[in-house]
């Protein structure tokens, strides 16, 4: 036996000769890729230059040349092909297509193959893809891909497949060209076409499925036995027994390459190339061989479904994609009509309800689940209702429901802390949950469909009547509490619409509501409610239009905040902290009030004069005992007061109902979450301990209680009113007491303290939440473009970094915040009085208050301008006054000498500003006239009524019209706004007298059927969905919202409206 050792010379021969193939051909890909590059840059060259296209340079004309030999030799079939020389060009081709499969970024792009490819290897994919097909290398692949050689047949189907990664529209052209011309006849000679190949493809791949079974048994039993086999071989015999059991199985189908292709040319909604796939004949006679692919790719997943494994699970989910590709968007319903009286619904449902597959991962029973609900909700797409009778009748919607629910619990169970990787195990998780929204989409849609759209069967409907109670109930919340929890959550995220389709009727349509919507915010919809233009027709849905880019970035915004550690807990809590700031700020302004009322270092001399008063009341009030001189007297009959067991007794009756009552009707309120219940048991617990301890204290002085019991008895009411007074009188004394201003002094040091937490807390939230959102519609407005552009321009981008934080800074609330915070730092370390500042918070709690000062603001500009020219008014008036009788501009100051107001311009103006506007008349600093002085007499009074007629009754009027004009227009158009959300669809339009008349009610339409909000939601869907992957009604509207048109919204119209032209369920939605 030979030593181990001895074969490392061949080893390292062979493992030379690999390495060196494999550099050797990386440096031809390498030629060609910079071929590829030369050939664009000069065709860059030539067009700022302004020239007609000259010839290439020699290395640009490489791919050129090598795709002309290939078609060159398709032609001359007589003559010999080097079949190596053949195999490594196209290898080559399809190695300079095979780009930047894996990425990071957040905007990259998702290709077919659930691949990431960022922006700049995508753009540099679709100019070789283009570049290629230009130079014929489409037909060649399909040439490749009719060969009977398996070889040429495999690599010309992965040319083709990477040709048409992502969807490229003008590969699917050229190749739909090339197919009906019927130039895409075999290169090896063997003399079929291109369909006819692949179909023979496919039904190989039939008679593959048991041949791999067998295949994949005998190689388990050797794997077993292979211990027994390599027992005495040399190692190199032993690696070559291994190899040879290890071997995977040797495909001749190539299904996989064959369904990937014939998705990839239907992708995007190509209808032509859909139906011709379906009929090369297109309808009409000809010598074309009829091959319907779309026949053939439902029998392999007929055949594959009993047998299904791990072996074979991948071929039916690209079976299950390729007809949804077949499907979606088939303007034409051919394919949909060939499908639905197939085999195909049963099939699907029996693999999407099987309960155990042999052998096959969770994660690919998911990914089958949510292509075989994608096939349904594609079949479901269009205008006829053929689908949705079929569905109702063959179904079983509880079933599907049930697996709905199993799945989404499947993929929100939180991760086990043995889970390998993290990464791997959340997108586990994540297919989960999307297979049961899937499903519970389609569910939700056939059981609107049974239960809204008056779904009649007609005459001749596939044999008779429909029956649906297999679906009655399917979507309710039932079964155990989980199964329940679950199908609600689903249903909440399940999003209804109803749009204006492709064809220009309604159609109701589903989807996926994204996560970070439900971080929309309340004061979000509020403002979007209240400030959208109600009153010109179509504005609002142009308005809605508009924001809803605006609310999706705040709703990634605040969903990306929560996310963070401690975050959800703060902004739980914001209530807590925003209630506080108000609340502590009258507290402690009523404490400084007190203080700094009785303090004696703060007194006025006006106080020390009337010391001796105060004085006396002190004497007085010392004489008096709060006891009183009747609580130790026996005069009279003695009181009884209660005995100290049933005063205890009353107290642990209170205390008990205190802390057990609250907590009861809490939790007994099943719409309460249970934070608020965890919160009403906290707080009935603080309760019950302070009446607890008060209880306590008096049980434990009962006998001082009793006398005081017994001796308030005596009391005539007189006396008693009496003697509150004096007891009022004695403690506000005492607060002003030294030790009491002291104990107040530092009660507003512990409340400062939470009221700067407060601050902090609520001016944190709302930067952090508000500040970018802000900074974003800054930028946007100051640059008029788009924020994506701001950010990438260059010439943006310095400006943005600059001007960002000065625009979220700047917020008005936010700059109060700030304020107030200021002043909580200020009041504890300077003074009480600055928090007399938070006072002003009142304006962020009161709506009023906030319009009142609209009010103002509103029209600034013209109150502005009004006050600019009072102001220069008066001064025409001061400077008069000053030029011709400055001296009679006096005020008295009895017993003194007068005053003299206008010894200056600058002080006459200053003063007739101060007097004239306080004091309504400028007179009230002019010296009367002296009798006889006739011209006096009548500068006087010209002046004084003039003042009074152009300032004071006609500009000062005017501004406060203009205060009031402005408050009355407010409350006008917000009682017309409110009267708009009450009485009319903010989506279509329609009123509620319509709607309560001939629909189902106005509340029911605007919550269901044009719910505003989820129709915001469907264009963040819309969003930020794969663009691949969009089924037909997503990709229209995708087109009309990214030409900004949203004629896609229903106008005066409604699905459920008795007379609609949108009918009342003739139309199906897509899903």
């Amino acid at each position: 036996e030979a030593h181990p050792q001895a074969e490392l010379p061949r080893f390292a021969a062979v493992f030379e000769t690999a390495v060196a193939a494999g550099s050797e051909f990386n440096a031809l890909v390498r030629i060609f890729s910079d071929g590829l590059d030369a050939a664009h840059e000069h065709e860059l060259q030539q067009q700022r230059r302004g020239k007609k296209a000259c010839d290439l340079p020699p290395a640009a004309q490489y791919a050129r040349s090598l795709l002309d030999q290939l078609l060159a030799a398709a032609a001359a079939p007589a003559h010999p092909v080097d079949r190596g020389l053949t195999v490594a060009s196209l290898k080559v081709l399809v190695r300079l297509l095979d780009i930047g499969r894996v990425g990071s970024s957040a905007n990259d792009f998702v290709d077919a193959d659930h691949n990431k490819v960022n922006d700049a290897d995508e753009a540099l994919l679709r100019r070789r893809q283009k570049q290629l097909t230009e130079q014929g290398a489409a037909r060649v692949a399909l040439m490749m891909g009719a060969c009977a050689d398996d070889e040429y047949c495999r690599l010309g189907l992965q040319l083709g497949i990477e040709l048409l990664r992502g969807g490229n529209s003008l590969v699917q052209q050229e190749m739909y060209h090339v197919l009906k011309a019927g130039d895409a006849r075999a290169f090896d000679g063997s003399g079929s076409s291109w369909m006819p190949a692949v179909k023979a493809r496919l039904r190989r791949g039939i008679k593959e499925i048991d041949e791999r079974k067998m295949y994949l048994a005998l190689q388990a039993e050797r794997r077993a036995m292979l211990p027994e086999l390599t027992a005495g071989l040399t190692a190199a015999a032993a690696l070559a027994v291994t190899n040879d059991v290890e071997a995977p199985f040797q495909t001749q189908a190539f299904v996989a390459e064959a369904l990937e292709m014939l998705s990839l040319l239907c992708e995007g909604h190509n209808v032509q190339m859909q139906d011709y796939l379906r009929d090369p004949r297109e309808g009409q006679d000809s010598a074309v061989e009829a091959v319907d692919l779309v026949i053939e790719v439902h029998d392999l997943l007929v055949q594959l479904e009993p047998s299904l494994d791990e072996s074979n699970v991948e071929q039916a989910i690209l079976c299950i994609d390729c007809l949804t590709e077949f499907v979606q968007g088939n303007t034409s319903l051919g394919n949909m009509a060939s499908l639905i009286e197939s085999k195909a619904s049963d099939a699907m449902e029996r693999l999407v309800c099987r309960q155990r597959f042999e052998g096959v991962p969770a994660d690919a029973v998911s990914r089958l689940r949510t292509s075989v609900s994608t096939w349904f909700l594609a079949m479901l797409e269009g205008e006829g209702t053929v689908a949705e009778e079929r569905f109702l009748r063959t179904l079983d919607l509880e079933r599907l429901s049930a697996v709905a629910a199993t799945a989404y619990m499947a993929g929100s169970t939180a991760p086990s802390a043995a889970a390998g990787d993290a990464d791997d195990d959340a997108e586990s998780r994540e297919r989960a949950m999307a297979a049961g929204y899937s499903l519970s989409t389609l569910i939700k849609h056939l059981h609107d469909y049974e239960e809204h759209a008056a779904f009649v069967p007609r005459a001749g409907s596939h044999g008779g009547s429909v029956v649906t109670s297999r679906s009655l109930g399917a979507f309710d919340a039932e079964g155990d509490a989980v199964t329940a929890a679950a199908k609600r959550a689903m249903a909440g995220a399940i999003g209804r619409c109803e749009i204006v389709g492709a064809s220009g009727k309604l159609e109701r349509v589903y989807f996926r509501v994204p996560e970070f919507c439900n971080s929309l915010t309340r004061e979000s919809k509020d403002e979007l409610l209240w400030n959208v233009d109600r009153e010109t027709p179509g504005r609002q849905i142009q308005e809605l239009f508009a924001r809803s880019q605006d609310l999706e970035f705040e709703m990634r915004h605040q969903h990306s905040l929560s996310r963070l550690p401690f975050w959800s807990i703060v902004t739980d809590n914001r209530s807590v902290f925003d209630f506080l700031v108000l609340r502590l700020a009258f507290i402690q302004n009523a404490i400084i009030l007190i203080r700094f009322s009785l303090d004696p270092q703060h007194a006025t001399p006006a106080d020390a004069a009337g010391a001796d008063e105060s004085d006396a009341v002190e004497r007085a009030l010392s004489e008096f005992d709060l006891a009183g001189p009747g609580l130790n007297a026996t005069d009279g009959e003695a009181a009884h007061p209660p005995s100290p067991l049933a005063a205890y007794l009353v107290i642990v009756a209170v205390t008990l109902f205190a802390a057990v009552a609250p907590v009861l009707l809490a939790w007994r309120d099943t719409s309460r979450s249970p934070r608020d219940k965890a919160r009403v048991t906290a707080s009935a617990a603080a309760v019950a301990a302070v009446i607890g301890g008060a209880g306590n204290y008096l049980v434990e002085h009962w006998e001082w209680f009793s006398e005081l019991y017994a001796w308030a008895l005596t009391l005539s009411p007189v006396e008693a009113l009496e003697l509150v007074e004096r007891a009022g009188l004695q403690l506000i004394e005492r607060l002003g007491s030294p030790e009491w201003i002291e104990a107040e002094g530092q009660i507003n040091h512990v409340l400062g303290g939470l009221q700067c937490l407060s601050c902090v807390v609520v001016f944190s939230i709302y930067a952090v939440q508000n500040g970018p959102i802000r900074a974003r519609r800054g930028l946007m407005d100051a640059s008029g473009l788009p924020y994506e552009e701001v950010v990438a321009r260059p010439e943006w981008r310095l400006f943005s970094l600059v001007m960002g934080p000065v625009y979220a800074l700047t917020d008005p609330k936010l700059v109060l915040l700030a304020a107030m915070f200021g002043a909580a730092y200020l009041g504890i370390n300077h003074s009480p009085l600055w928090f007399s500042v938070h006072l002003l918070d009142i304006v962020n709690k009161s709506a009023d208050l906030q319009n009142v000062l609209r009010a103002v603001t509103e029209n600034g500009r013209s109150i502005a301008m009004t006050a600019l020219f009072g102001a220069i008014i008066i001064y025409l008036f001061a400077v008069v006054g000053f030029a011709v009788e400055r001296d009679i501009f006096v005020l008295g100051n009895f017993p003194d000498e007068d005053l003299p107001m206008c010894t200056n311009l600058f002080n006459c103006f200053l003063n007739a500003l101060n007097e004239g506007l306080r004091s309504g008349d400028i007179g009230s600093f002019m010296d009367p006239p002296v009798p006889g002085d006739h011209r006096g007499f009548a500068f006087r009074f010209v002046y004084q009524l003039s003042f009074w007629a152009i300032v004071i009754t006609v500009l000062l009027n005017v501004i406060f019209g203009i205060i009031i004009d402005t408050f009355a227009e407010l409350r006008a158009s917000h009682q017309a706004t409110k009267a708009n959300m009450e009485n009319n669809c903010f989506i279509c339009g329609l009123d509620r007298f319509t709607l309560d008349s001939k629909g189902p009610g106005f509340e029911e339409h605007v919550a269901e059927d044009h719910n505003l909000w989820t129709y915001i939601f469907l264009m963040c869907y819309l969003r930020s969905k794969d663009p691949t992957m969009l089924n037909g009604w997503e990709q229209y509207v995708l087109r009309l919202m990214r030409d900004e048109d949203a004629s896609f919204f229903p106008s005066q119209n409604a699905l459920r409206l008795a007379g609609s032209g949108g009918g009342g369920g003739e139309d199906s939605g897509g899903g």
